[in-house]
């Protein structure tokens, strides 16, 4: 990632340097602004055999927290130094992804649980009825 010197994006370091951990031979996130405070920065490769985007977004160069894209997963508030460990906690399996079946609609959803700074983040998304889970999900579901 290219830095200009006066931002702090050591979070940003870190999930490059977790990406380097994993194997990625291009860990580079690619930073740029949405708009005069927002940013975003982005990778896609391949991690542990398993096909995988990341997209990072934050509100201002001083945010302490990001959202995290990660495939189809949304996590909100991610403390910027945590961002790291929770994508080393998924690839290194210490995730789990439960199914869940809702109390109104009756319907079932999956939850990706990452234990984070001694709590849980936690992802939830509809159970698709022919959905097809990636390699990685897949090490991580939990009957």
């Amino acid at each position: 990632m290219q830095h200009d010197g006066t931002d702090d994006f050591s979070g940003l370091d870190l999930v490059e340097g977790v990406l380097r951990g994993l194997g990625s031979q291009d860990a580079v996130l690619d930073r740029r602004g949405v708009n005069a405070e927002s940013w975003f920065t982005d990778w896609s490769g391949l991690l542990k055999g398993a096909d995988v985007y990341i997209g990072i977004m934050w509100a201002s160069t001083g945010s302490r927290t990001a959202r995290l894209l990660l495939d189809d997963w949304v996590f909100e508030d991610v403390p910027m130094n945590s961002l790291g460990d929770l994508i080393a906690h998924v690839f290194n399996g210490t995730a789990a992804i439960k199914s869940r079946l809702t109390f109104f609609r009756r319907s079932r959803i999956l939850a990706l649980e990452v234990p984070v700074d001694g709590g849980l983040c936690v992802s939830q998304r509809r159970a698709g009825v022919s959905e097809e889970l990636s390699r990685w999900e897949l090490r991580l579901t939990v009957e």
